[in-house]
């Protein structure tokens, strides 16, 4: 796998626990992302998309009620950001 290739990419990582978030953002770097942004709440993840574009946006899922749902709808309904293809990696940790 070529690192190069990624090295000017833009991620979007949000999860509210830190811990997760770092461990993400370290299996980025590993692969060879280095333009990560990460966000502790889905306002800030919001204000991120409004000031730069992303090629990639990864979000942890908790439950049904978490409101990553209505974000990826609002990114698809040009309600927030301006890229409605914007590709989005949603995920769901068991950290006990």
């Amino acid at each position: 796998m070529d690192k190069q290739f990624y090295t000017d990419a833009n991620v979007l990582v949000f999860d509210q626990k830190l811990h997760l978030r770092k461990q993400t953002r370290s299996i980025l770097n590993i692969i060879g992302f280095w333009k990560i942004r990460e966000c502790e709440n889905l306002a800030e993840a919001s204000q991120a998309l409004m000031g730069r574009q992303f090629d990639l946006a990864i979000l942890t899922m908790h439950d049904r009620r978490d409101g990553v749902s209505a974000w990826v709808n609002n990114v698809r309904q040009f309600r927030c950001g301006d890229d409605p293809f914007l590709p989005i990696i949603l995920t769901s940790w068991d950290a006990r």
